[in-house]
């Protein structure tokens, strides 16, 4: 996975954005993540697992921003990701998605001191608006908001799906699978072989010997050693 992200990295991605989609790409996740290391993580996770998602997200506006207020943090877009596993469920009908689910881990105060639920996002389109709501680890509706940008409802949901091979809902198969399948039955057969070199590449010590019972067991407390590197004690005249 390392070797393959570092080579599709080799080289810097060629790039083309407005001045105002320049503002955004320096600070894309509204945590200080540039567009360039968002890009890696993207890759990353494609050919980790083959699936990818990114939530578009703003403040929610009733009127058509100012030229400066668009330049303000409060009022600048972010992008929220998801990870493959954080994907639960998506509808979709006419080829555009109409539900999906998020699992999104919340730190929530306990007494004194903290702890890591599971929250769930539901991204909807009902009657034709964008619904977001946020439901609880006991499935009890925590928020639900219909976002306006401009004044104006979102008709779609603005979540972005990434594929190893299409950007589409569809779960693509992770590149590194048939890879990894491979290096599986190679690594079964290895440790095979060398278990088999081991046990037989190596002089086994035969004793023979005209002792009672008694006194071989007297002489080797431990019993027979049956190991690579153990020695085995037979009678006089005895065959091997």
């Amino acid at each position: 996975v390392e070797s393959f992200h570092g080579m599709i990295h080799n080289y810097d991605a060629e790039y083309d954005l407005s001045p105002q989609m320049e503002i955004i790409a320096e600070d894309i996740t509204g945590s200080g993540q540039s567009l360039w290391e968002f890009e890696k993580l993207v890759t990353y996770q494609l050919i980790l697992k083959g699936r990818f998602g990114a939530l578009s997200d703003m403040k929610s506006t009733d009127r058509e921003l100012t030229k400066a207020e668009q330049d303000m943090p409060e009022y600048r877009p972010r992008v929220i990701c998801y990870k493959a596993e954080q994907i639960l469920r998506t509808v979709v009908m006419n080829g555009s998605a109409v539900d999906i689910r998020l699992s999104e881990p919340t730190t929530v105060e306990d007494g004194d001191d903290y702890k890591t639920v599971n929250y769930t996002r539901r991204l909807m389109l009902i009657n034709g608006i964008y619904v977001n709501r946020l439901y609880d680890e006991n499935d009890e509706l925590i928020s639900e908001i219909a976002p306006r940008a401009n004044g104006k409802y979102l008709q779609e949901i603005p979540f972005v799906f990434y594929g190893s091979d299409m950007n589409t809902p569809e779960y693509s198969k992770p590149p590194m699978f048939d890879l990894a399948h491979i290096n599986l039955g190679h690594f079964r057969l290895d440790c095979d072989n060398r278990d088999n070199l081991y046990y037989h590449g190596q002089g086994q010590t035969n004793v023979f010997t005209d002792m009672e019972a008694y006194e071989f067991d007297a002489m080797n407390p431990a019993g027979l050693d049956t190991g690579a590197k153990g020695k085995n004690m037979f009678k006089a005249g005895d065959k091997v």
